[in-house]
């Protein structure tokens, strides 16, 4: 009688959810909305397809993953730069740095970003998710500044950035620095 093929047996992985979000995001970043699948994504995570469906319910729950993710990266960046100003400190300058580094290291990940963002319009259930980042961002800002000067510099730092990434205009820190500090007086 022949024998019984031997069943895989589960590999523990503890930080699966974790990679699949983390490989949802590289192909966004790489192939954008459109291309995006559970097949496309459970092969980037290596990890078998039905994984996706076991963490997450739906295409859109793991939208949601990956744009909380997005969320928390690209404000964490900002409320780091942030947090090391002193009293008295250039926050111009601190903004300026961390837009240089969202617009010349993350590039691809601010499009990403800026793509989901889009597409959540057109998704009620994952649109309190768009709103966050810049009020995340608005708090940040605002311990350091009145409610009208942290509101209209975070609508310029996130004009800024749309127009460095989207399209394409060349970063210039002279550039930023005066527009910030037009805003500041």
């Amino acid at each position: 009688m022949p024998e019984a093929p031997a069943r895989r047996s589960r590999r523990y992985d503890p930080g699966r959810r974790e990679r699949i979000i983390a490989a949802a995001q590289t192909v966004l970043e790489r192939d954008g909305l459109a291309m995006f699948t559970h097949r496309a994504v459970a092969a980037e995570a290596d990890v078998q397809i039905g994984s996706l469906s076991y963490y997450f319910a739906s295409k859109e729950d793991l939208l949601s993953a990956v744009l909380e993710s997005s969320v928390v990266r690209g404000v964490t960046q900002l409320t780091t730069q942030l947090e090391e100003l002193d009293a008295g400190s250039d926050l111009v300058g601190a903004l300026t740095e961390t837009m240089r580094g969202l617009v010349t290291q993350n590039a691809e990940y601010l499009l990403m970003s800026y793509e989901m963002f889009v597409a959540v319009r057109r998704r009620p259930q994952l649109s309190h998710l768009a709103a966050r980042w810049p009020s995340i961002e608005y708090s940040a800002i605002l311990a350091y500044t009145n409610p009208t000067t942290a509101r209209i510099l975070t609508d310029v730092f996130e004009g800024m950035l749309v127009q460095f990434v989207m399209f394409g205009r060349e970063f210039r820190d002279d550039e930023v620095r005066e527009a910030l500090q037009r805003v500041i007086g």
